[in-house]
């Protein structure tokens, strides 16, 4: 890794410590939260003023944060307003190199978040509902074991995305290993599809030929699949809350699958109109 601008190693070393500790006993209150916030959104602009932009940029990242702004005060959550300054940031520098800082920092977080669990510090088992049963599963310090499968989840991703193409057999048995443990102890159905799905395409790589196919494929539909998600989001809850008929049975399909999560989806619809700012956000 080459030597990083000390303002971007700051401003993500702190974004790491904002979110590293959610969802654990040691999640930081309010006002320390606030104060991140503002220290994180200080560094961002200290890194702007170092930076050259034409009128053309400028006006886009000035219409971008005013939309920011909006969805920020009407959500509440500061989440978007992040993803838009890391995505500048990342704009403009290499990519890999800022992978890398965060994936061993929130590597180091999780570890000892891990370790204090073990150690008998702070909870390690839980019981939660799956498919109507109540089942014991392990977050190892995690408020919930999806939270655990989501972090390992992304620690995974975040390394296949370091290795690229120096990524070998080793490390995809390494990579099935880590799955199929995370798998075993969180019983999170979700970790074990996306996982599935990008061992298949990590396998598929290995071959040239289905490797460069596979790229074209994924490069076409990288460009649409945000809208489609937002489309799946909104549209299959908004269905359900109003036209429950068109799904007919795909209906209790759907949430058997999802854990009932469009039904959840569809009530809020049914209760709070969709506006332009909750598209925004989406």
């Amino acid at each position: 890794m080459k030597r990083i601008n000390p303002i971007i190693l700051l401003y993500f070393s702190v974004m790491s410590i904002y979110f590293g500790f959610k969802e654990t006993p040691f999640e930081f209150s309010q006002i320390v939260d606030g104060g991140l916030i503002i220290v994180l959104c200080f560094i961002f602009l200290i890194w702007m003023f170092h930076q050259k932009y034409n009128l053309k940029t400028l006006f886009f990242i000035t219409i971008l944060f005013f939309l920011t702004l909006i969805t920020m005060y009407t959500t509440r959550n500061p989440a978007f307003l992040f993803s838009v300054m890391s995505a500048i940031i990342i704009s403009k520098s290499n990519y890999k190199d800022i992978m890398k800082i965060i994936f061993y920092e929130r590597l180091i977080i999780n570890l000892f978040i891990n370790s204090c669990s073990i150690l008998g510090l702070i909870q390690n088992e839980m019981l939660i509902a799956k498919s109507g049963e109540k089942i014991v599963c392990y977050s190892l310090g995690y408020n919930h074991s999806n939270r655990l499968a989501c972090i390992a989840g992304m620690l995974i991703l975040m390394y296949v995305c370091i290795k690229e193409s120096n990524l070998k057999i080793r490390n995809i048995l390494s990579i099935i290993g880590i799955v199929v443990l995370v798998s075993y102890i969180t019983n999170t159905r979700t970790f074990m599809v996306i996982m599935v799905c990008m061992l298949i395409l990590l396998l598929l790589e290995q071959n040239r030929k289905l490797g460069e196919l596979m790229k074209k494929v994924i490069s076409l539909l990288a460009k649409w699949v945000m809208l489609l998600c937002m489309l799946i989001a909104i549209g299959i809850p908004y269905i359900m809350a109003n036209y429950s008929y068109v799904l007919g049975s795909w209906s209790n399909i759907l949430n058997s699958m999802t854990s009932e999560r469009f039904l959840h989806a569809s009530r809020v619809i049914s209760m709070y109109p969709i506006k332009l700012q909750i598209l925004i956000y989406c």
